[in-house]
């Protein structure tokens, strides 16, 4: 039985048309594995959502080749 003054945590909030599975949430952040090593980025969202994040989100991206950051490596649409 968890503790109840934890309860609000695991609520199934609503974003607009979607309801997150909790309310644990992982902030934007860069893991610097960028668009090099797009599988490692995929484990760790993997591994995040598995044990139980509710809202997991990706870190910066270029939008257009305009906005290219070299030397950083970001993700790109």
């Amino acid at each position: 039985m968890r503790d109840p003054r934890y309860g609000i945590l695991f609520e199934r909030p609503q974003a607009g048309l979607v309801t997150a599975r909790n309310r644990l949430y992982q902030v934007p952040h860069c893991n610097g594995d960028g668009y090099r090593h797009p599988s490692a980025a995929v484990a760790m969202r993997e591994i995040k959502s598995e044990y139980g994040w509710g809202v997991i989100f990706t870190e910066p991206c270029e939008m257009h080749h305009t906005s290219e950051i070299t030397p950083f490596i970001e993700r790109c649409l």
